[in-house]
């Protein structure tokens, strides 16, 4: 099984970054801004290398990535940021696709519905920060390094919710190994909707 790496992005109109925390404790900044085009190679090695975890990642940080990696610019990643978090769209209704890689979502794992934030006050996390800026600005350099702090943060943060989590995923892992399945990143009522397809597929069968 692939060690977990820990993914998160920033979008603005004129900014891109994927922030990558490895097993080492290493963090990858991976940005594009105007002058600085973005590392594809690099960015689909460690994606490809590790198990990526993070929250809401199916919906929003994957296709986003995905996206970013196929050549959108960043006024167009920021386009479908907009559709999926102010439009409340999925990434199918803009014809996007997460980046193919093993990984887990741990907003279907996580108890009810919250942030990230909120999780992360719950399980008393260090050091809760907002987005240090409007999402409709543009970017400065100096604007940059302050969002890839706050970002790190929330790696960290995405990382310590994990480790919370961690007997919901070993109870997935074992489910998919036993089913077949992927159950990895299902919520509870995804798992036994998925059960009950298998079992009357199996019946027809």
């Amino acid at each position: 099984m692939k060690q977990p790496a820990f993914l998160d992005i920033e979008v603005y109109k004129d900014y891109f970054l994927a922030a990558i925390l490895l097993p080492s404790e290493r963090i990858l900044h991976f940005e594009m801004y105007s002058g600085k085009t973005l590392d594809t190679a690099g960015l689909q090695k460690v994606l490809t290398q590790y198990r990526v975890v993070g929250f809401n990642s199916t919906n929003y940080d994957l296709p986003l990535t995905a996206h970013a990696m196929g050549g959108a610019t960043c006024a167009q990643i920021k386009k479908a940021s907009d559709s999926i978090i102010v439009d409340k769209k999925w990434y199918w209704e803009l014809n996007l696709k997460p980046y193919p890689c093993e990984h887990i979502d741990l907003m279907n794992l996580a108890p009810g519905t919250a942030s990230l934030k909120l999780y992360g006050a719950r399980i008393h996390a260090p050091r809760l920060q907002d987005l240090p800026f409007d999402p409709a600005m543009s970017v400065s350099p100096e604007m940059r390094v302050t969002l890839a702090k706050y970002c790190d943060n929330d790696l960290y943060l995405t990382r310590q919710l994990f480790d919370e989590l961690q007997p919901s995923i070993n109870l997935r892992e074992q489910m998919s190994q036993m089913t077949g399945l992927n159950l990895i990143s299902a919520a509870d009522q995804k798992i036994a909707e998925k059960l009950i397809q298998k079992d009357l597929a199996g019946g027809r069968a």
